[in-house]
């Protein structure tokens, strides 16, 4: 009675702690080795209930009965730890063919045994033991030894492939992979143990022994990662004390955690509702927003409303230590008061404009007309004095034009993005615009394209208008440019009277200047948007020079340029 009693307290306590793997496994793991670790799982309930029920049973065809039901655990567990195997260390899939080549040999065995009374291949000869342990004795047929032989073979290609992986293995997963192989060492020890001490201790108790020692290992070596470390990691108190929202979802899209702040999103269900579908947990989310294509780890949304709050949305995808997917990290900052704000900016934006764009135009109308009348009253009067007052009214009329085209340039700056220009064709079309009378342009630009502003052009106008009206007895402006290291010199010249040493530094500060002071100032400005700096570098005496520089990859020669 006290066998009995022992024995089946072991079968009840495997069977406690394989059920309460398998149901841990199966409700909380999203991974596709689940499946065979369930599997196995029941192969060694299997087990342990066919010892158990055999060695209790009177007589011979009772114990050969539930033999062959311990035998069907067997030959099914190294399958299944094989399966396990495979699988855990990254193959995606197990195909059909592999599975069938690997379940013959079991299936014959199993066959062999059922079948033993007509062919005796398995055992030879049967009778109940005086020891209860060993439930009966037996000699063995060549069917037995094939059997010891292919679950030997099993488990030591499955204790090969745990044990390569864990070599190849780094960082945290090093540890989980460790007691995966660690498991499948004990079940080759087992078995060892089995064959080597199987006429000195019953085999059941052996391979019940070894069973109850890896289960427990290799469930916490495959899936604690996945069931009981990713998660209190979120739950940290740097994530639950973030302003961002910080949402762990399975591969089902199912909430694994939320830190507080998402717990308060808009729509947001109680926070006992984990392990719930994200959309119903928040309600309020879009519905394609958690979609991450095949063969991308993660996505980044663009500003998304969720009620009356906006926010912007990370996904990233959780892997294991083989690369697959296992879940979601959904990382929301909201951004409710930066957009609102932006919004009105945007809004103000528009409305000034506008308003400037009429005012300009208003202005521009008022000035023609005061520019007409000032120039009646001039061709009407012969006062000197009165001439005199009419020339400077008509100058003031001017700056004032030339500061609402500056205010115009100015508004307009960085507004249409950069483009590449033609250095050339740039330069030249100045000849449309501008009176140069005999002032003659050349240029050696090499065909040079550089990125920047469309407001380029009023570069060289403004380079342009300087040297006309300044430069006195100008013949001659050029324009050239050549790669110097990593930047492109582009070159102005004219050979006029050149600037001043003292004036150099200032000439491009606004305001500064002999009319509105604000042409050198605007080109600096336009040649800033395109990463280009702009200096003065000429002789005194022997004309101005204009240097500018432009960075590596802001310049470019095309194609046609180069044939």
């Amino acid at each position: 009675m006290e066998g009995i009693t022992l024995l089946a307290l072991v079968a009840l306590t495997m069977s406690v702690i394989t059920i309460s793997l398998s149901y841990l496994s199966w409700s909380g793991s999203g991974r596709s080795f689940r499946y065979p670790f369930i599997a196995l799982m029941i192969s060694e309930t299997l087990i342990s209930w066919g010892y158990y029920l055999g060695a209790s049973s009177s007589t011979i065809g009772d114990k050969l009965l539930w033999n062959s039901v311990e035998f069907a655990g067997y030959v099914s567990a190294p399958i299944f730890l094989m399966i396990f195997a495979l699988l855990f260390t990254g193959n995606k899939a197990i195909p059909p063919s592999r599975l069938a080549l690997l379940s013959l040999p079991a299936v014959l065995i199993e066959t062999a045994l059922l079948t033993n009374d007509r062919h005796e291949l398995f055992y030879t000869s049967t009778s109940v033991s005086d020891n209860f342990f060993r439930s009966f004795d037996a000699s063995y047929g060549p069917f037995f030894y094939i059997f010891c032989a292919y679950i030997l073979i099993m488990v030591l290609n499955s204790v090969l492939i745990m044990a390569r992986h864990y070599l190849d293995s780094t960082g945290p997963s090093r540890t989980g992979v460790g007691l995966v192989t660690f498991s499948a060492i004990i079940s080759l020890v087992t078995i060892v143990a089995n064959f080597a001490l199987g006429t000195d201790m019953p085999g059941g108790i052996i391979v019940m022994t070894g069973l109850i020692a890896g289960s427990i290992p290799l469930f916490v070596g495959a899936f604690s990662f996945e069931l009981f470390e990713m998660v209190p990691f979120a739950n940290d108190r740097v994530i639950n004390t973030m302003q961002d929202c910080v949402i762990v979802l399975d591969e089902n899209d199912r909430v694994l955690f939320m830190n507080r702040t998402a717990s308060h999103l808009p729509g947001c269900g109680d926070r006992t509702s984990l392990c719930d579908d994200v959309r119903k947990v928040l309600p309020m989310l879009p519905k394609d927003m958690l979609d991450i294509t095949d063969g991308s780890s993660d996505r980044k949304m663009p500003v998304i409303s969720i009620g009356k709050e906006r926010f912007e949305m990370d996904i990233s995808a959780i892997t294991d230590h083989t690369g697959v997917r296992m879940g979601k990290l959904v990382v929301m900052r909201d951004v409710t008061a930066r957009w609102n704000a932006e919004e009105d900016a945007r809004t103000t934006h528009l409305k000034l404009d506008l308003l400037n764009t009429i005012t300009r135009h208003d202005i521009r109308n008022q000035l023609i007309i005061l520019e007409a009348r000032l120039g009646l009253m001039r061709s009407r009067t012969t006062d000197p004095d009165m001439v005199r007052h009419i020339d400077s009214g008509l100058r003031s009329v001017q700056n004032i034009d030339r500061q609402i085209s500056f205010a115009k340039d100015y508004q307009e700056l960085g507004i249409n993005g950069l483009a590449w220009q033609s250095l050339d064709m740039t330069f030249m079309a100045m000849d449309q615009l501008l009176d140069l009378k005999k002032v003659d342009l050349t240029t050696d630009t090499r065909g040079y394209e550089v990125l920047a502003d469309p407001l380029l052009s009023k570069v060289f106008y403004n380079l342009m208008d300087n040297s006309l009206t300044h430069g006195k007895d100008v013949s001659r402006i050029s324009l050239r440019a050549l790669e110097n290291g990593d930047h492109l010199e582009v070159i102005y010249e004219d050979d006029g009277v050149g600037i001043r040493d003292d004036d150099k530094r200032i000439i491009f500060e606004k305001g500064v200047g002999a009319h509105s002071g604000l042409g050198l100032f605007l080109c600096m400005e336009i040649l800033k948007t395109g990463q280009m700096d702009i200096v003065e570098d000429g002789s005194t005496g022997k004309g101005a020079r204009f240097r500018i520089t432009v960075p590596k990859g802001n310049y470019r020669i095309p194609e046609q340029a180069k044939n």
